[in-house]
């Protein structure tokens, strides 16, 4: 499983979670970026027996792309030592691109990719790559995708992580911004009278978003208990929406 943050890691437990309960000794890899805290406690707290490997991401979100180059040797190296036997999993994002390679490269079959939930008009731009260029089947989370991948795709339905805990409602509104966070969004809070609020905002400083009664912070490894407590949950596209919605019928 290769769980390159975010929505990319969500996707990873969503599918490695079900298999475990499919096949109890399975074994489990997730593949992460050696400085994704965030995913590692994720993985660690939700499937504390998967192994977990670490291959260094070239592109984080609104880098220039030019660094790419300054990583890209580090990941192909770590991608042909790390990369082994077994089913793989890529989940999109760039991170993915080297270990697919070196994994075709090896003759490891099946590989599998999940094409975003959000996907109607245009294709993921890795998916898309490694769809065309290295002949990689594609999982889809709607029918109406097949638009999109005519060829080597199978529909699956829609990929949530599973609850784990029971639903209540604490009172609060839950924002959830992802990895890199909503400025706009958060002016226009700020501009409200709304008291009881819990953020979410990626790479922005909590700092900026203080006031009473709001809590604000940047990653939770733990984020399901604050979304099964919620009142009402606001989130960027992304498969946070999915999980509010249909882990724990969420508003």
């Amino acid at each position: 499983m290769i769980a390159s943050g975010g929505g990319h890691t969500a996707y990873a437990l969503a599918v490695g979670l079900r298999l475990r309960e499919l096949y109890p000794r399975a074994e489990i890899t997730y593949i992460v970026s050696p400085d994704d805290t965030w995913s590692i406690k994720r993985i660690k707290k939700l499937d504390p027996r998967a192994e977990i490997i670490g291959i260094t991401k070239p592109l984080h979100p609104l880098e220039p792309y030019y660094t790419v180059f300054k990583r890209v040797s580090k990941t192909l190296v770590e991608s042909i030592k790390n990369i082994d036997d077994g089913v793989i999993l890529c989940t999109g994002s760039n991170h993915n691109l080297l270990p697919v390679v070196v994994a075709k490269t090896k003759h490891i079959l099946p590989i599998y990719c999940v094409e975003d939930v959000f996907r109607f008009k245009k294709k993921s731009r890795t998916v898309a790559i490694l769809h065309r260029f290295m002949n990689i089947n594609v999982f889809l989370q709607w029918r109406e995708q097949y638009k999109l991948y005519p060829s080597r795709s199978k529909y699956v339905g829609i990929l949530y992580e599973k609850p784990i805990y029971s639903t209540r409602d604490q009172g609060y509104i839950l924002v959830v911004t992802g990895t890199i966070g909503h400025r706009e969004l958060f002016k226009l809070l700020m501009k409200t009278r709304l008291e009881n609020l819990v953020i979410q905002t990626g790479r922005i400083d909590p700092r900026l978003l203080k006031r009473r009664g709001w809590k604000v912070f940047r990653f939770n490894p733990d984020i399901d208990r604050l979304i099964a407590n919620a009142s009402l949950v606001i989130a960027s596209p992304g498969i946070t929406a999915i999980n509010a919605v249909q882990a724990y019928g969420k508003p």
